[in-house]
């Protein structure tokens, strides 16, 4: 991974809800700086909206709202049960929203089986792209600034064969790979999985014949 000379600052919007997070059922503790390795790129699967105080139980360290506010939520060092096999060595966020697994495929959206509807899937919003690249470079500032160095940027779809369509094509086509190509980092390279299914040909070109 690149090593940067100076800090990127946090997010332009950062709201810091750490003193107001109710994660001790999601919160496995401290862990060391050096521990910390890489991102993992969550959708909510619904739209938590606006209020900071909805976020407070968030099962994953940081949310990008729609308005491309950012809610951190839990401090980067503090381990949080957000994403199967990547939960110890990965910081999570969560892009608020229920995106396509395929964008434009409806099929590939997850279907809320409390409700009657079959919900429909939705674009993630410019203001969300933005800002989710800033926290990405802001994360790995911060890991480098205690010591430590984050070389992957991974997807939940990786580690969980329940969550296939998290983050969804279009989260990895507009933020995961120009910010792979911008920072130097990997998913772990064509095939690769732990527990989950892996990057498809569908989110990456170079990905031929991995299907969804």
């Amino acid at each position: 991974m690149t090593r940067f000379a100076e800090a990127f600052p946090p997010p332009d919007v950062y709201l810091d809800r750490r003193n107001f997070s109710h994660g001790h059922h999601i919160d496995g503790g401290n862990r060391p700086w050096k521990a910390i390795t890489g991102i993992c790129l969550h959708q909510t699967a619904c739209v938590l909206g606006e209020r900071p105080e909805r976020w407070d139980t968030l099962g994953a360290h940081l949310g990008i709202l729609r308005s491309g506010r950012v809610v951190h939520v839990h401090d980067f060092s503090r381990l949080v049960w957000h994403a199967n096999g990547w939960n110890a060595k990965t910081i999570g966020i969560e892009i608020d929203g229920l995106f396509e697994g395929v964008h434009g495929d409806q099929r590939t959206v997850w279907d809320d089986p409390s409700t009657p509807q079959h919900e429909r899937g939705m674009d993630v919003t410019p203001q969300q792209i933005e800002a989710a690249k800033q926290t990405i470079r802001w994360c790995c500032t911060e890991v480098q600034r205690h010591g430590g160095e984050v070389a992957v940027l991974v997807a939940h779809r990786q580690s969980s064969k329940s969550r296939r369509n998290d983050p969804g094509s279009q989260v990895w086509k507009e933020i995961a790979l120009p910010m792979m190509a911008e920072l130097g980092l990997s998913d772990g390279g064509p095939g690769f999985a732990i527990g989950g299914y892996a990057i498809p040909e569908e989110w990456d070109e170079t990905r031929k014949g991995i299907r969804y």
